[in-house]
């Protein structure tokens, strides 16, 4: 009797092909699964889906997916690692994980993160990335990497000074000025570089999220970055530290000519102006 041919082979176990998957990387394509699995497309789609269903395996997005860690099973992938999700399914395509998802990853949120930000070159259509909701935020090739580091899994995440511009001109996208007042107050003075910031802001043609900086820097206590954003500002017009709320009757800071409404000095404990 002959041995049969490696087409009359049965197709390996979804186990084992997840397990030889493991040996090279959390991640794969479906092309690689399919290609170990050694079936007709369908029969190896139909394995991967049971996988995911298992919770083995998260789906990430189209053709994307990410090994589950072992003890780590029913919960999604992007609420253990957003970095594993987002190197899934960004790895070759220019991006930043940003905005409340970098301050999240560097541990300086308070509340729940509701959404995976990611700062790309392109608008990226999609809803949801690993089961998260997910929002794309077009940037330019120019400044993409600015601030950039290593976040593993093939991810790129803002670095700490990065985060701060981003949040001061993203307010909105934050949470609020009480959700980068909180930030800061989590960092102390060795945790950052005042002086990198301030580059930062300089490359961004960011003097007015500097200025917003600044301005919360001074009210929360962190005078040695206050102070590096006030030798840097060069408009003197006057922007609302929060461009969403209203600053009728708000109070001016100054120093910086940022313009605090009463709830937002609220929002941060402020019993009287800062400065």
């Amino acid at each position: 009797m002959k041995n049969p041919s490696p087409t009359e082979c049965a197709p390996m176990q979804p186990l084992d092909i997840i397990n030889q998957l493991a040996q090279r990387s959390e991640t794969f394509a479906f092309a690689d699964f399919a290609t170990i699995h050694g079936g007709p497309s369908p029969a190896a789609a139909n394995a991967l889906r049971g996988l995911v269903r298992k919770g083995i395996v998260d789906r990430v997005s189209r053709g994307a997916y990410v090994i589950r860690p072992i003890g780590r099973l029913g919960t999604g992938a992007a609420t253990e690692n957003i970095a594993l999700v987002v190197g899934a399914r960004f790895a070759d395509t220019p991006h930043r994980i940003a905005y409340s998802t970098a301050l999240d990853i560097h541990g300086l949120l308070t509340r729940p993160l509701n959404d995976i930000q990611l700062a790309t070159v392109g608008l990226v259509e999609m809803i949801k990335l690993g089961g998260q909701p997910f929002h794309s935020i077009v940037e330019s090739a120019a400044t993409i990497h600015i601030g950039a580091i290593d976040a593993g899994y093939n991810a790129r995440v803002s670095d700490i000074e990065r985060s701060m511009i981003d949040a001061a001109r993203r307010i909105d996208l934050v949470g609020g000025v009480s959700v980068l007042g909180d930030a800061l107050s989590r960092l102390g003075p060795g945790d950052y570089d005042p002086a990198r910031v301030v580059d930062y802001a300089t490359k961004l043609r960011a003097p007015g999220p500097l200025r917003r900086l600044g301005s919360i820097a001074r009210a929360t206590g962190h005078n040695a970055l206050a102070d590096a954003a006030a030798t840097a500002r060069r408009h003197r017009h006057l922007i609302g530290v929060d461009p969403r709320v209203s600053t009728e009757d708000g109070w001016v800071d100054p120093e910086f000519k940022v313009i605090w409404a009463q709830e937002q000095l609220d929002e941060l404990g402020l019993e009287r102006a800062p400065g």
